[in-house]
């Protein structure tokens, strides 16, 4: 596999050229370019002894909430249903009535997220899933963590957005989580091997998931993309959101790793940091 967008084509600008309310300006964007979604009628899916009536819409919101675990309703009102909120409204209820999601989020906040109940998940993976790597995740996440991962998806669009105008296809997510069970386990086991030793075993362990090591450790990306090139060969982009608190040898450490780095403000509205090819973009 190779990282063809490791390589930035365009040097970074300097923070002097942020725009002022730049997620304001990307939503509105993404209202102006997405066509209206249409009421997708619903079919009959089976898990154990019940059915469920869904349509494409609603098999889309439970495979992408379950892919980053939970899901900003601004953003799937945005990035599914095409800023439509009265159908967006109308099949999230249409999912809550079915006990398929549930809304979570800080109290007395106005940001609120979804998350996957166990049987969405399993009815996800039954009829939803095209490929059977794809891991999904159910049930709230840590409060602390809901902000961070709810804004892993808009990461995750615009970064997609870019490999699809260069001809790919995103196959696959895969979330920190995922890298940190294999990895933490193939490491504690060779925890006392002698200091050569280990350097080298950690060092095929990075190379067998497509990582570096990075002064003596392998940092893990937030989110890594799989997808197809237009060549037709398997490729990934490893992306990874900081934020106000992240001290500047841990973002050298995350930049050494070859990361694509975005970051966002404390109010959660602007988020910059520089895309694929290089430049500044809002989330």
């Amino acid at each position: 596999m190779n990282r063809d967008f490791d390589r930035p084509d365009v040097p970074e600008r300097p923070n002097a050229e942020r725009t002022p309310d730049l997620a304001t300006v990307e939503i509105t964007r993404i209202e102006k370019e997405l066509s209206p979604v249409s009421d997708a009628p619903r079919s009959v899916y089976e898990l154990r002894d019940r059915k469920y009536q869904l349509n494409s819409n609603e098999g889309r919101m439970l495979m992408e909430i379950g892919r980053f675990r939970s899901i900003e309703k601004k953003a799937l009102l945005i990035h599914i249903y095409g800023g439509n909120k009265e159908l967006f409204e109308r099949d999230l209820t249409h999912l809550h009535r079915n006990n398929l999601v549930r809304i979570v989020g800080p109290k007395h906040s106005l940001n609120k997220y979804v998350v996957l109940t166990k049987p969405a998940k399993e009815l996800a993976q039954n009829h939803f899933r095209d490929n059977p790597k794809q891991e999904l995740y159910a049930e709230a996440v840590k409060p602390r963590e809901i902000k961070h991962d709810g804004a892993l998806f808009r990461l995750y669009e615009k970064a997609a957005e870019q490999i699809r105008e260069r001809g790919g296809k995103p196959t696959r997510v895969i979330l920190d989580f995922e890298f940190k069970r294999r990895i933490n386990r193939d490491i504690a086991k060779a925890r006392l091997l002698p200091k050569n030793e280990y350097a080298r075993h950690l060092q095929a362990t990075a190379q067998r998931e497509n990582l570096k090591v990075v002064r003596g450790k392998i940092p893990l990306p937030d989110v890594r993309i799989e997808y197809e090139t237009s060549e037709g060969t398997l490729s990934v982009c490893d992306l990874e959101l900081i934020n106000e608190n992240y001290r500047a040898p841990f973002i050298a450490e995350k930049r050494a790793a070859g990361f694509h780095l975005y970051s966002i403000n404390r109010k959660g509205r602007a988020a910059i940091g520089p895309d694929l090819m290089g430049e500044i973009l809002s989330l």
